[in-house]
């Protein structure tokens, strides 16, 4: 997690404890940007708040994007109190293909000296010279045995964090926080997961490469991108194959997918998008057995008993039941029970989009 105190000229608060309304978080995506609160009570944790965006341009939003202010105009006139959300402090996290997990395998060494390969490695791109804000995790036990640690680390070039955090707190949004995906889906799973000293795994399966995390007690503790399967593939073979816009085909995902249902839609167009849907789950399933398969040979001990999907995937009809008869593992779309919701925003759909944002709202709860 990257403190944003270290690249904006900004005096920020302290945390005050007291105060009952979580952190912002906001979620931007490739394109759409997702906002959501929890509130605690002496008794409960409740989403109070939430708000899906679109990226103003219409086009994925990239590092170049962002600098040139896209997150700005995609909020301008975006009313957060009138929306139901509390306060000005918030947390942000950024698309994978801009803050990508990288693994290391660095010396054994303090957590201090660690820093200093990491920042070595990471801090300057020798390619463009331009300079990175980075941070790291270690999965292991810094100070143990082996001779060489794992070490995961998030590098975004500074000028990209800058403006992020300048475009925000011009909108009001005060971001102290920019945090990783790999946490922010851990933090989520772990609210809702019951079994928290289980591996578990997340998939943020977005616009662009998914990310698959295992975390155990709300740590991430792997990560790896699975590329050629993101979520705009099924939504191109959808389009293609059916003849659809963007938005028809993202109801008929919802309404049909991989469901046998077609109460809402007729026979023929439901049975194209299944023929269709198939082979792009088939290869995401086949990334995610494999990298199970490796843990379980390689790192018993975190090999994942559940998985939760996040993002515009988690929205695909009968996508949980899909990916668990391909891979003999529970698998469920992220979400919150009723009793976990604020009775303001009633009864929910396509949680799955909200997933990483509620899991920075819920970095008040670690702080």
């Amino acid at each position: 997690m990257i403190d944003l105190s270290s690249v904006q000229d900004v005096c920020l608060r302290p945390f005050n404890l007291r105060r009952k309304a979580g952190l912002i978080g906001v979620d931007v995506g490739s394109r759409m940007i997702k906002l959501a609160q929890f509130t605690r009570t002496a008794t409960t944790t409740k989403l109070t708040a939430l708000r899906l965006v679109p990226v103003t341009s219409g086009r994925e939003l990239t590092a170049d994007g962002i600098e040139a202010g896209g997150i700005g105009e995609s909020l301008d006139g975006l009313a957060v109190r009138k929306l139901g959300f509390k306060g000005r402090r918030a947390a942000c996290a950024l698309p994978t293909s801009i803050a990508e997990p990288r693994s290391l395998q660095l010396p054994r060494a303090s957590e201090d000296e660690l820093r200093q390969m990491v920042e070595s490695e990471l801090k300057v791109d020798s390619a463009t010279g331009d300079t990175a804000v980075v941070d790291f995790w270690s999965p292991d036990e810094v100070g143990g045995e082996e001779e060489m640690n794992k070490v995961s680390a998030l590098a975004v070039r500074q000028s990209v964090a800058a403006r992020c955090a300048e475009d925000l707190l011009a909108r009001r949004l005060q971001c102290e926080f920019l945090d990783g995906i790999p946490f922010a889906m851990a933090r989520a799973v772990s609210f809702v997961d019951e079994a928290r000293n289980e591996p578990v795994a997340a998939l943020d399966w977005g616009h662009g490469s998914p990310l698959l995390t295992v975390s155990v007690n709300g740590e991430p503790r792997f990560t790896r991108v699975l590329r050629g399967c993101g979520f705009t593939s099924v939504e191109q073979a959808a389009q293609k194959a059916l003849g659809t816009d963007w938005l028809q085909t993202a109801r008929l995902l919802t309404a049909c997918g991989l469901s046998h249902d077609q109460t809402a839609h007729s026979h023929a167009a439901a049975v194209a998008l299944r023929r269709t849907l198939t082979p792009e789950v088939d290869r995401l399933a086949e990334q995610i057995r494999r990298t199970i398969s490796f843990l379980g040979v390689q790192h018993r001990a975190i090999q994942p008993k559940r998985l939760w999907v996040f993002g515009g995937g988690g929205t695909i009809g009968g996508i949980g039941e899909a990916l668990s008869g391909r891979l003999n593992l529970d698998c469920q779309c992220w979400g919150l029970r009723p009793n976990q919701v604020g009775r303001r925003l009633g009864t929910l759909t396509h949680m799955s989009l909200f997933g990483v944002a509620a899991g920075l709202s819920l970095l008040m709860d670690q702080s």
